[in-house]
């Protein structure tokens, strides 16, 4: 019997996260994600492996209700910065 813990499932590793910072991952209204969470996430969790965290972060992105959350994120905020380039 092997000691290795046994290979969790993407949505395992999501549901992990969600449960672990749940303002960061919402899958039902999902936020961008900042840039260096890994690091972050990393520094206070060593119950994910790299590859488990890489992979969990991974699918997280590429899910369709994310890149479409994002998507209107990044729109909002190019439209904040146009109309207030336009008043400068």
């Amino acid at each position: 019997m092997s000691t290795e813990k046994a290979r969790r499932s993407p949505s395992a590793l999501i549901r992990y996260l969600s449960e672990r910072w749940p303002g960061a991952f919402d899958a039902k209204a999902p936020k961008p994600l900042k840039i260096g969470i890994r690091d972050d996430i990393r520094a206070v969790d060593d119950d994910l492996s790299d590859e488990e965290l890489s992979r969990a972060l991974r699918v997280y992105a590429r899910t369709g209700t994310y890149l479409a959350h994002t998507a209107r994120w990044c729109e909002a905020g190019r439209s904040r910065w146009q109309s207030l380039r336009g008043s400068i």
